[in-house]
């Protein structure tokens, strides 16, 4: 065979009882497209078997049993070097997949490396950043997106500008999927190609597989065009305005979103995408509940579905009687944990049909509102319930629950017409 890489053989020899082996040597220099071979077999009860032993036909324990000729030969041609394994990576999405809207980022790794505990995978992110408030975490893989489960591969994950390192807790392949929250705006940005990346299996070590160097074979992040997968820019034209009705920091209260679509009405097949700065909780609130405020009648109008989308994020259906364009509605979202913070964030407000996100995860309509000032370490003191009766005490029964109760005299926060008592 040709000259082999250095410490490698010339002669590959098959174990002793086989009928085939492998040759997996790669030239030393420049590359060769051609190798020729001969071949010749002993006996496999013998300790040894080279070309002479094959033309030895008396001598116990190495006799022939295929002699080597040497003018008899065959060849194998190819044409190239060999490849070189990279890092790469699938399963890059930003939803809502619009730019400069708020929303998660997630991807899975991909890398043939078996991965150790403290092995670390970084990969930087084009020119897309992701802010000194995001999120990192990571979940078990459901298909090409993440599950609700978080994964315990990985003890820790680290973003920093445009890159995000992960490190393994346990020997494992990369089976689960990173996703960030909280990031900045997604720019679908022209200079979005995975150009750097490494895999390190030890600390302190060199990189085994890198991301690859040629820009034709390194994934590219959507940027703003027509097709599905591309991303849209939405109508930047509506206005969102936040209020809430309650401060007090570890209290549960309402947050108002006075919205002005501009692009269409706002009705049953309409969905809002609304991103809460990741100061309050994950899951926004307990027992939460969506309504429109009939401003005029100062009470909650329909009820409207809503459920928490992913972490920071809540999913808002549309009303029956749809919400005209160009009209002010009130959204109000009761149930949400109060918190203390530095400085207010943005929320992200957007607007879209249903059909439209199923077919391609887009708004139609988005805008970033502030939030109101932060919240205050106190509440109001505890309700004085004086008398509980009821009309009738009959098992199974229907009945009429009446409280009488007396309200305290507020000493840090005002009481206002939104506020309200529950039992």
């Amino acid at each position: 065979m040709p000259a082999a890489a250095t410490g490698a053989t010339s002669a590959v020899v098959c174990a002793a009882g086989d009928v085939s082996c492998k040759v997996r040597e790669w030239n030393a220099g420049t590359t060769v497209t051609e190798l020729t071979a001969t071949c010749y077999a002993c006996d496999s009860n013998g300790a040894t078997c080279t070309k002479d032993n094959s033309d030895d036909t008396g001598a116990s324990g190495t006799k022939g049993v295929a002699r080597w000729v040497s003018a008899n030969t065959f060849t194998f041609k190819q044409d190239g070097t060999a490849s070189t394994d990279v890092l790469g990576v699938k399963d890059v999405a930003y939803r809502p997949n619009s730019q400069n809207a708020f929303g998660r980022f997630y991807y899975k790794p991909s890398t043939s490396q078996t991965l150790y505990a403290g092995s670390t995978i970084a990969y930087t992110f084009g020119s897309q950043t992701f802010g000194t408030g995001a999120i990192c975490q990571v979940f078990t893989s459901s298909g090409t997106a993440p599950s609700m489960t978080h994964s315990d591969l990985v003890n820790k994950c680290v973003i920093s500008g445009s890159s995000v390192t992960v490190t393994m807790a346990k020997d494992s392949t990369a089976n689960f999927h990173v996703q960030i929250t909280g990031m900045d705006a997604w720019l679908a940005s022209s200079t979005n190609k995975v150009a750097a990346g490494s895999v390190i299996l030890f600390s302190g070590s060199s990189a085994v597989q890198s991301v690859d160097t040629d820009a034709t074979k390194q994934y590219a992040m959507a940027v703003v065009g027509t097709t599905a997968t591309s991303s849209n820019t939405p109508l930047a034209t509506m206005t969102a305005v936040v209020a809430r009705a309650l401060v007090n920091v570890m209290d549960v209260g309402m947050v108002s979103f006075t919205i002005t679509p501009k692009g269409a009405d706002w009705g049953s097949d309409g969905l809002a995408y609304i991103s809460f700065p990741t100061y309050y909780n994950p899951n926004i609130g307990e027992m939460m509940r969506c309504a429109l405020y009939d401003t005029k009648a100062k009470a909650d109008g329909e009820r409207l579905y809503c459920n928490v989308a992913w972490d920071y994020t809540l999913r808002v259906m549309g009303p029956s009687t749809a919400q005209k364009k160009d009209a002010a509605f009130e959204l109000r979202v009761y149930g949400v944990s109060m918190n203390l913070h530095a400085s207010a964030g943005n929320f992200g407000v957007g607007l879209t049909n249903a059909t439209y996100w199923a077919s391609d995860k887009k708004l139609t309509e988005f805008k970033a509102a502030a939030d109101t000032t932060t919240g205050v370490w106190g509440g109001a003191l505890t309700i004085d319930v004086t008398s509980i009766s009821l009309s009738s005490n009959n098992l199974r029964a229907s009945t009429d629950i009446t409280v009488a109760f007396k309200l305290p005299v507020t000493s840090n926060t005002v009481m206002a017409a939104s506020d309200f008592v529950a039992m």
